[in-house]
């Protein structure tokens, strides 16, 4: 992700997957509106 200008931001547990699922941890990266701007394709 940070190679696409994402920056990372922390790690959460999905609150609507069950205790025990190997799916529940997720990470988060985010990105800001002006990198988005300067960045991102004319379509």
């Amino acid at each position: 992700m940070e190679r696409i200008g994402m920056t990372y931001s922390g790690e959460f547990e999905h609150p609507s997957l069950p205790e025990n699922s190997p799916l529940r941890p997720h990470v988060l990266y985010r990105l800001q509106r002006e990198q988005w701007e300067v960045e991102k394709p004319n379509h």
